[in-house]
């Protein structure tokens, strides 16, 4: 046992860990950015690190860690195949994305960071792709939702690399923001969320419709990367509807709204497995819930901006972290605690988990949701509240995570 699970914690410890840092530090620029808007606090240019550290130092190099163990044991393969790089890659991610958040656009600092991101997440995905193969298994819808997942992390990097030399506002450019969300991030929650079905008790699966959502998140991730090519709102809009799409068949297809508390299955479960059960199944629902609010503020975005309403923006920010936080955030909060400890470790821990957490996080975005939703007012406290609460939910989650047993 302990032979299998070494290779694991040689990948997730350093892998976390520095996913961790970025987060931690991205969300800090976040707070004072977010304090700026209404003149709390005066801003400051490295604030705009935080979109960088959030999504590729955090969300990426996160994914990337778990995904080099996950994609091993979803198919059986030797713990030790391809240690090396397995435990490399998240790494050079991660310092990449620490030279080119801070450098400025076009220098030699900040094409070496890209060029290293490029590196640590293109051997990620090809290391993913080789050991995914054809789809196989009862769970085989899930292998190309993964597969996909990791083929568009480089190439969102690299997209957004190009998007950066050209202007300053990469971010703002038309299909780059969908991509690097709901690309990445939501292909890979949505093929574990099916691989891992198990987790849940009494939910009526879909299995058909589960291939619905593989082409509808590559076509909407190709409609995306055109848009950012060609600077096309449309595409914008067409991706943003086809991602909407892909959420709603995912969210029907694994009954992710359900969350039981009666029933044969649930009476049968030990202290140890309720508890874990019940704590998954709540931050489950909730993340999936704001998935659909987010890819709903998405499609809602793109078409205010076609239309050039200046609305577009306050329902950008609105989607940004309905996705980012709300959905994201919350999935990583669901999975951690139950999948970490066994991967590293072979426990099951459940005496420390909390929703407080998760609480904490939640009441955060849906202040800073519908802030920026009312139209921006003037209203330090609010700012304030917003900072507070995300940062708050970082340092309970840390502990959380840190005293499970």
């Amino acid at each position: 046992m302990e032979q299998r699970l070494r290779p694991a914690r040689l990948i997730l410890i350093p892998g976390v860990a520095l996913a961790t840092v970025s987060g931690v530090l991205g969300a800090v620029l976040g707070a004072v950015w977010l304090l700026s808007l209404t003149n709390a606090l005066p801003f400051t240019p490295s604030a705009l690190a935080h979109p960088k550290l959030m999504i590729f130092g955090f969300v990426y190099v996160f994914i990337a860690s778990v995904a080099m163990v996950l994609v091993q044991r979803f198919k059986n393969e030797n713990p030790y195949s391809y240690l090396q790089l397995r435990a490399s890659s998240p790494i050079i991610m991660a310092v990449g994305v620490w030279l080119f958040a801070f450098a400025e656009p076009g220098t030699v600092v900040w094409l070496l960071g890209y060029l290293a991101a490029l590196a640590g997440a293109s051997s990620a995905t090809l290391y993913s792709v080789r050991v995914l193969g054809r789809p196989s298994g009862p769970l085989a819808a899930a292998d190309p939702l993964i597969s996909s997942s990791m083929t568009l992390m480089p190439l969102s990097l690299a997209l957004t690399m190009f998007a950066e030399l050209e202007s300053a506002h990469a971010f703002g450019r038309p299909g780059i923001l969908p991509l690097l969300l709901l690309g990445t991030p939501a292909g890979m929650v949505m093929g574990v969320g099916i691989k891992t079905v198990h987790f849940r008790v009494d939910i009526k699966l879909r299995r058909r419709a589960w291939w619905l959502v593989a082409p509808l998140h590559a076509a909407s991730s190709a409609a995306a990367s055109a848009a950012a090519l060609h600077q096309s709102e449309a595409l914008e809009l067409a991706a943003s509807i086809g991602y909407l799409m892909a959420s709603i068949a995912w969210v029907v297809s694994v009954d992710a709204l359900r969350r039981v508390r009666t029933g044969e299955q649930y009476s049968r479960m030990r202290e140890r497995d309720r508890v874990r059960y019940l704590y998954f199944s709540a931050l489950y629902r909730v993340a999936s819930i704001w998935f659909l609010a987010g890819c709903l503020l998405a499609a809602s975005s793109s078409a205010i901006r076609l239309l050039a309403h200046p609305l577009w923006y306050a329902f950008r920010d609105a989607y940004i972290h309905s996705i980012a936080v709300g959905f994201v955030g919350n999935m990583i909060l669901a999975y951690a605690p139950i999948l970490m400890p066994g991967l590293m470790s072979g426990r099951a821990p459940h005496v420390g988990l909390t929703l407080y957490p998760a609480a904490i996080l939640n009441a955060g975005n849906v202040l800073r949701v519908a802030w920026f939703l009312a139209g921006l007012p003037s209203i330090p406290l609010a700012t304030i509240a917003v900072s507070a609460l995300y940062l708050s939910s970082i340092v309970t989650t840390l502990q959380m995570m840190h005293s499970l047993r």
